[in-house]
């Protein structure tokens, strides 16, 4: 397994890290070790994988709503609307 030299993270402060850009750059690592990887480390790496796209896929917002919350959302609309806001 190769490792990369990565920038200086101690610099940065809190406010500039993004946790979906960093998730898919990690992701971008995996995915490159993974072609280099020996098998006894594919494993590892694999679990490391889908656990990013997960990550991703929820810093995203690509979540599916549930109809519970649809028609909670819907049934505040109309109390709005009823109300005049």
């Amino acid at each position: 397994m190769q490792l990369n030299v990565v920038a200086d993270v101690t610099a940065a402060d809190d406010g500039d890290i993004d946790p979906l850009q960093d998730a898919r750059d990690n992701l971008a690592e995996v995915r490159e070790a993974m072609k280099s990887a020996v098998p006894r480390e594919v494993a590892a790496l694999s679990k490391r994988r889908q656990e990013l796209v997960a990550l991703i896929v929820e810093l995203g917002g690509k979540k599916e709503v549930s109809l519970a919350d649809q028609l909670a959302a819907a049934r505040a609309e109309r109390e709005a609307r009823r109300s005049g806001a």
